[in-house]
Parts: C-alpha cells; sequence; structure tokens
C-alpha cells in the first residue's frame, strides 16, 4: 500500500440524525425564557460524538471509494488537510487527488474522542487503521474539526500524524 489519500476522508461531514436536547427534569419554578431556550439547545456529547464518528466513518468509506461528489458536499469551502507526509491541501486540491483505493483491504476508527464541542463546532481525535491488500498495516492519529451550518454537519479541517 502506498500513500492513502486522508484528505478525502476528511472532506466528508454528512448530516446524521441530531439530537441536541437532552432530556431534563423540570422543577415548578418557571425558568427565564433565554435560560429554557439555551437548555434546549444544548448538544449532547454522546449524542454529537455519535454523530460525528459516523459522519467520520461516512468519510473514510467516501474516500476509499472515490466518491468525490460526498466529499464535496460535506466539506467546507475553506477546507484544509495536512497529511501523514505533511502535505498541505485545500478543499480543491484534496478532492482531486481522490481516487478508489483498491489497495486497501480494510481500515478502522478506533479510540474515537470528541475533545470538544458545542452547538456549532466539534473536534474529533481518533485513531485510524488502514490494512493493505499486500499486507502492509499502517496507523495515523487523525484530529478532525468539524462546523454546524443549518443544522449539517461538515468537516472543516483535518491533521494526520503516522504513529510508529
Amino acid at each position: 500500500m502506498t500513500n492513502i489519500t486522508l484528505p478525502a476522508a476528511v472532506l466528508a461531514v454528512a448530516a446524521f440524525i441530531c439530537s441536541n436536547s437532552p432530556s431534563q427534569e423540570r422543577s415548578n419554578d418557571p425558568a427565564p425564557a433565554s435560560n429554557a431556550a439555551a437548555a434546549q439547545k444544548a448538544p449532547d456529547k454522546d449524542s454529537v460524538k455519535r454523530e460525528i464518528v459516523s459522519l467520520a466513518n461516512d468519510i473514510w468509506d467516501a474516500a476509499q471509494q472515490g466518491k468525490k461528489a460526498f466529499l464535496e458536499d460535506v466539506a467546507t469551502d475553506d477546507f484544509e488537510s495536512t497529511d501523514i507526509s505533511g502535505k498541505t491541501q485545500n478543499k480543491r486540491q484534496a478532492i482531486a487527488d481522490v481516487k478508489e483505493e483498491k489497495a486497501i483491504k480494510s481500515w478502522a476508527i478506533t479510540e474515537p474522542d470528541l475533545a470538544s464541542f458545542d452547538e456549532s463546532s466539534a473536534v474529533l481525535k481518533y485513531v485510524l487503521t488502514v490494512s493493505g491488500s499486500g499486507g502492509r498495516t499502517i496507523k495515523a492519529r487523525i484530529t478532525d474539526t468539524y462546523v454546524k451550518k443549518n443544522g449539517k454537519w461538515y468537516i472543516k479541517s483535518q491533521q494526520q500524524t503516522l504513529m510508529k
């Protein structure tokens, strides 16, 4: 297996079912309208993590299968990527490098950690393990940044570091 096109994977932030309202107990005391509205909009960490990890998996699927249209749709216009070799690319450059990766036998996201999040942004850190059809396996520590616009998550940046 040669170079893995991870920028393409970074480019896909698909819309997923979003449950941003955690269930809360209500007291008999009425809360101020602004506090009630803020509580309803507060994102739930587990829900956001499931949503973002699912999107990251969809991005890697699309990158491996060469699905440029999907990646185009889920990346912000100002998307930036730094791959395992240190190469930096913008959205146009990263998508141009996407092709079907037949040399990849399997890949997996492990150790997902939603490092930070709010109603409009999230940072996901994880380990990506890629196994090639020739028996070679590599691992990279990935940090993805996502933004949410009009109820849809988009990938804004990705940083990849090869693990030894």
